[in-house]
């Protein structure tokens, strides 16, 4: 009830422009007192008010005996000297500390609403510094209670910069973040014409940014990193903005030679009913046992998620069956398994074998039965072997020409080092990238191979620098070795995660820097973060699935797996859920035969799939567009 006395208060006491000598030493006593002794100061306060109600120290003296009574634990007797401050003083010098100190009591008893309406006529200039930052903290907070993101925003960047304890400022850092993650695209773009070039703005326009171009708003992205790169921005800003233009730029021309665009340009829709709803049989054929045994129980566990016949609800079950045979990584097993279901007749069409050996051998007797086979090889020569195989791996070539368009169109990126295993995938790579490469017209200007089981790379680098600036000539002169002349701004490493994340670290011993390093779907493998840290920090490659992606599509996949299976998918799996959902679509459309199975099959345009956009020509031949990855701050993100 006290503070509601601020409505209907009376007429404010006349005051005198300053206070008499007498009634300084009064209150200058009664403050010394309050300093040894709360309870005589509080004793002393309370009788200077009673001398001196009018005198131009009792609104002084009432926010001091206020918050002696707040420290005494007496809310209530604190409330009751601020109201009066501000019945009898509502113009004083004191008002304003008082304003906020009886919102803050308000507030606390859970009423933001009457808080507000005390806290909004506080005149901060008038306020002394300390002060100030207790009314930002307290509007931001009010601000939060009231549902005004931008206010909040904009309240705890003041309070930021009027706090100087560097604990403090970490733990408002942290609440700033975590507003800025909160706020809605439309939030932030108020938030940051309202904050103009206060910090946190830069933050405020990229994450801006960030969330336009996934939303496909290019109109805002482009606005958002423009007003960013006005501000002054730190080096993970920096970086972040030159990501965020690379993205940009990306989705303005999104080439890579003959590759799809990207999932984020197509509808995730195939506008057609899911495969878990199709009635048919579609065969898998997989080396279950053998070396690829693990990859192949990925595959298999994708499609049977997308048929529906595994972690769903019996009751809902569709009409999709999946009958699986495995071919122990022997060609003559996976030509009579597709034989056998091919003969069957309720098979309309084949998802698998992976190697090409197994692929040559199961696409003839693909051919004799009839049967369309959904070949998961990475062979480019794979669909032209047999009328009948349609290849669906992701092939070097996608992958190569998206890493250089990528590279040189989007990052500026145009003179590039190749250091590849003496292997045929090395040196496939290696062609490959370098065909890229200058096809846009960059350059490869050093090129180095290592033996595929090599283990110390310091040759195989040193041969990609140039010669070292000279030592002075007096070798009693002690100096660091002089840094290596790197001719290269990108380099190319076609190997696995286990040799990538080794030469990422002898890069950083031979003082190999400045230099971006991007590789192919190899590199995907957690511990090349665990093992090479820092080392990959700003790297990007390709990948058959990125479940980092902001696609709906992606997070839905990646959800069911993990409902089903208990275990995060893998880009095998993404591949085999494709496959199969691929084939069920076309009997969901109503394919009757293996003959019109082939024939949706090789009419796909543009199917988004978790594995990536997908266009299949005439001759059963997959154009497959490899999502993009980068290593950011430590973690894998996706760059689209």
């Amino acid at each position: 009830m006290a503070a509601a006395l601020l409505v209907s208060c009376a007429v404010p006491r006349p005051r005198v422009l300053g206070p008499s000598d007498a009634e300084r030493r009064a209150y200058d006593g009664a403050i010394a007192t309050a300093r040894r002794d709360a309870s005589q100061g509080r004793t002393r306060l309370a009788a200077f008010l009673e001398q001196y109600a009018d005198g131009s120290l009792a609104d002084d003296a009432g926010v001091a005996l206020a918050r002696l009574e707040l420290r005494a634990n007496r809310p209530q007797e604190a409330e009751r000297w601020l109201v009066r401050v501000l019945r009898d003083h509502p113009k004083g010098d004191r008002a304003d500390t008082a304003r906020v100190e009886l919102a803050k009591l308000v507030a606390a008893r859970g009423d933001g609403e009457r808080a507000w309406r005390i806290a909004r006529d506080v005149r901060l200039s008038l306020l002394r510094d300390d002060e100030r930052a207790d009314a930002y903290r307290l509007f931001a907070d009010l601000a939060k209670q009231r549902g005004d993101a931008a206010a909040r925003l904009d309240w705890l960047a003041r309070l930021r910069s009027a706090t100087r304890s560097p604990d403090a400022v970490v733990a408002i850092d942290r609440e700033i973040a975590d507003a800025i993650a909160a706020l809605p695209l439309d939030a932030l773009t108020s938030a940051g014409a309202r904050l103009g070039r206060r910090a946190p703005a830069a933050s405020v326009w990229l994450r801006a940014a960030d969330l336009a171009l996934r939303g496909g708003d290019r109109d805002t992205a482009v606005r958002a990193l423009a007003e960013a790169e006005k501000l002054s921005l730190g080096d993970a800003e920096a970086q972040q903005l030159a990501r965020l233009q690379a993205q940009l730029a990306m989705r303005t021309q999104p080439a890579g030679g003959d590759a799809p665009p990207p999932l984020s340009y197509v509808a995730t829709d195939p506008g057609v009913a899911p495969a878990s709803q199709a009635s048919g049989a579609i065969g898998v054929v997989l080396p279950l046992s053998g070396p690829l045994a693990k990859v192949s129980e990925d595959v298999l566990r994708g499609a049977l998620l997308a048929s529906g016949v595994f972690g769903a609800d019996p009751a809902s079950a569709s009409g999709l069956r999946v009958v699986v045979r495995d071919t122990g990584g022997k060609p003559d097993r996976a030509a009579a398994a597709v034989r056998e279901l091919g003969q069957r007749g309720d098979v309309l069409a084949v998802v698998g074998p992976l190697t090409k050996e197994e692929v040559d051998a199961a696409g003839g007797a693909a051919q004799e039965v009839g049967v369309p086979l959904l070949a998961l090889t990475r062979h480019e020569n794979a669909a032209r072997e047999s009328a009948e195989v349609v290849r669906f791996g992701l092939t070097r070539r996608m992958e190569a020409e998206v890493l250089a368009d990528h590279a040189v169109r989007a990052l500026g990126l145009l003179r590039f080092a190749i250091l590849y295993p003496k292997d045929e995938y090395g040196r496939e790579f290696e062609s490959l990238l370098w065909q890229a490469v200058e096809a846009r017209g960059a350059r490869v200007v050093a090129v180095s191979g290592y033996a595929p089981n090599a283990t110390d790379f310091t040759k195989p680098i040193a041969r990609l620098l140039g010669p070292q600036a000279e030592r002075p000539a007096d070798p009693s002169i002690a100096t660091p070795p002089p840094p290596p002349l790197v001719d290269f701004d990108a380099l190319f490493i076609p190997d696995a995660h286990d040799k990538v994340a080794p030469i990422a670290l002898q890069l950083v011993a031979s003082q190999v820097s400045g230099v971006r390093l991007l590789g192919p779907s190899g590199w995907h493998h957690p511990d090349l973060l665990r093992i090479a840290g820092t080392a990959v920090d700003g790297a990007f490659f390709t990948s058959g699935f990125d479940p980092t992606h902001p696609s709906s599509l992606i997070r839905e996949f990646v959800d069911q797996y993990q409902a089903a299976y208990g275990a995060a998918p893998s880009p095998f799996a993404a591949q085999g859920f494709d496959a199969a959902n691929l084939v069920g679509v076309q009997l969901a459309r109503g394919a009757q035969t293996a003959g019109d199975v082939r024939s949706g099959l090789v009419a796909t345009q543009l199917y988004p799939g978790v594995s990536g956009v997908t266009t299949i020509d005439a001759t059963g031949d997959a154009r497959k567009r490899p999502f993009l990855i980068e290593i950011r701050a430590g973690q894998m993100a996706s760059l689209e």
